[in-house]
């Protein structure tokens, strides 16, 4: 599994969360850093797939 990339196809929830990623990290796009922020931006990428999911805010926000 760590092999495994992300594909970002036009328009899947996974690239629509990753753009929302981006827009609410502005640092999001100096991916260079990713390394030493890697929790960081697990949590945000998690958060922004469930939003695109449909979940709810709370749900959203839960931890794990």
């Amino acid at each position: 599994m760590p092999d495994e990339k992300l594909k970002l196809v036009d328009s899947s929830k996974e690239r629509v969360a990753f753009e929302l990623m981006q827009l609410v990290d502005g640092r999001a796009k100096d991916l260079d850093n990713i390394e030493k922020n890697k929790k960081y931006y697990l949590s945000l990428y998690v958060q922004c797939l469930r939003a695109t999911s449909g979940n709810s805010f709370d749900h959203v926000l839960k931890e794990s």
